[in-house]
């Protein structure tokens, strides 16, 4: 298999890939952060890195043997959280490209699979999106499996008519279980059952911080000014949010030491995808 991965962030697709044992010979990662390309080198030394999409036209690549392509594009504008832009925001609007490279591709090799994960976004967006891909889209919530609530509407081509839902596993995965070290609380806290979605900021905190979706409690009493202040400056771990992404314990270290700082670690995985959620998409194409 020959893989493209466009927005390829941290290269959760070939963490996937990996993980289900789908033969990779070439992955070819677009992607102009560098701090997830530096992770990207140390995870996966032979990925080759193309770097903007934008100049698609410029690399070197022979299209007729790409087999799979893979991305999700910006959702900034799309997001029912941002400013209500659209697929006319400059970020969101490179889901146009991502179409342009996929059909260049299909003109080479009509077999070639492709994948699109985005947010849930607003009806007008998703039918653009929808009558541009030709594929029935799926919103998966990775509390299915995983520790955390995300909705992420998924586009296949080998599950063209819809993607089939994940099963609950029989011991349902708490948020609880993938704490490092948890914290003796008083009655007027309790764990969440769930993160919330792991992302790049939040608002409307009951704990009276706009990033209380990073927090493990919610409030069900009342909290003295020193146990709000105590409390309220948990945040999770590294370590924490890639058992929250469900990311494979073999890939830890070299998560870690890639020479990123956790302000940027914490950043791509809040941004990145939920590796049970992919790996049960990809495990279709076998």
């Amino acid at each position: 298999m020959n893989a493209l991965s466009l927005f390829n962030g941290m290269s959760f697709g070939m963490m996937a890939l990996e993980t289900l044992g789908l033969p990779v010979t070439n992955y070819y990662s677009s992607e102009i952060d560098k701090h997830a390309n530096r992770v990207t080198s140390n995870l996966f030394p032979d990925v080759i890195q193309l770097g903007d999409i934008t100049k698609w036209r410029e690399w070197d690549i022979d299209w007729a043997s790409i087999d799979l392509i893979i991305g999700g594009s910006p959702c900034q504008g799309v997001s029912l959280i941002g400013q209500g832009l659209g697929l006319e925001d400059d970020r969101s609007s490179l889901f146009f490209t991502y179409m342009d490279i996929v059909n260049h591709c299909i003109d080479y090799n009509r077999k070639v699979e492709f994948f699109l994960e985005n947010t849930k976004m607003k009806d007008n967006d998703m039918q653009v999106i929808n009558e541009h891909m030709g594929i029935a889209p799926t919103m998966i919530n990775s509390n299915l499996l995983s520790a955390q609530n995300r909705k992420r509407v998924y586009w296949s081509s080998w599950n063209s008519t819809g993607i089939e839902q994940p099963k609950k596993p029989l011991s349902e995965i708490l948020l609880i279980d993938v704490l490092d070290n948890p914290r003796k609380i008083p009655s007027s806290l309790q764990y969440k059952t769930k993160s919330k979605c792991l992302r790049v900021g939040g608002r409307g905190s009951k704990m009276g911080d706009k990033h209380e979706w990073d927090s493990p409690y919610k409030v069900v009493g009342s909290l003295s000014k020193e146990q709000f202040d105590f409390y309220n400056s948990v945040r999770y771990s590294v370590k924490e949010l890639m058992k929250l992404q469900t990311v494979p314990s073999k890939y830890f270290d070299g998560i870690c030491n890639a020479g990123v700082s956790n302000t940027q670690l914490l950043k791509m995985l809040g941004n990145g995808w939920t590796h049970n959620v992919i790996t049960h998409i990809f495990k279709s194409i076998i």
